[in-house]
């Protein structure tokens, strides 16, 4: 009988693990979605221009620094132009992009704090960056930066030689 009740609070407690990553899931998606309507309503030509032009041309064949001036850099421009050749040449395409990176970056911050803090905390941490910041606003740098600072730290937390030298590239790549 107490093994039944050991393996049934066992269970119990992984189940309760796995909630709280579900619901972090689930405010990155809730993030996305919500990025995804609000960009549909929300534009500054500015910006959004800005950013899409340059990758255009990128795309097209122009040298950097010398054909397009690059204003947020080169590794912006990387990778908005991964976005525009994923999902077409339009400027819901680097939003979209963008707050896929962001609601992955939620989770990255889940999955370190947890090397840190229990689950429970874990969750608490993303709950209040998503109320802080629910939604991204512009398809900024620091969004890309974020997610691959966070996918770096990680990556140097799982001990592993390959993936230390690799994450390591990606904090270069930040500079970028």
């Amino acid at each position: 009988m107490e093994t039944d009740i050991w393996t049934i609070r066992k269970r119990n407690q992984q189940l309760i693990k796995e909630k709280y990553f579900l619901l972090t899931t689930l405010i990155a998606i809730i993030s996305a979605l919500i990025t995804h309507y609000y960009s549909q309503f929300h534009y500054d030509g500015h910006h959004y221009s800005l950013v899409f032009d340059n990758s255009l041309d990128f795309i097209n064949g122009k040298k950097p620094f010398k054909e397009i001036f690059l204003l947020y850099g080169i590794g912006t421009v990387l990778f908005h132009s991964l976005a525009i050749i994923i999902f077409g040449e339009y400027l819901q395409s680097l939003m979209l992009f963008t707050s896929i990176i962001y609601s992955l970056s939620l989770i990255f911050i889940f999955f370190l704090s947890n090397k840190f803090i229990n689950k429970n905390y874990s969750f608490y941490l993303v709950l209040i960056i998503f109320l802080i910041h629910p939604v991204v606003e512009y398809p900024w740098a620091n969004y890309l930066v974020f997610f691959l600072f966070l996918l770096a730290l990680n990556l140097i937390f799982l001990s592993n030689k390959t993936l230390f030298t690799f994450s390591c590239l990606l904090i270069g790549f930040c500079s970028l």
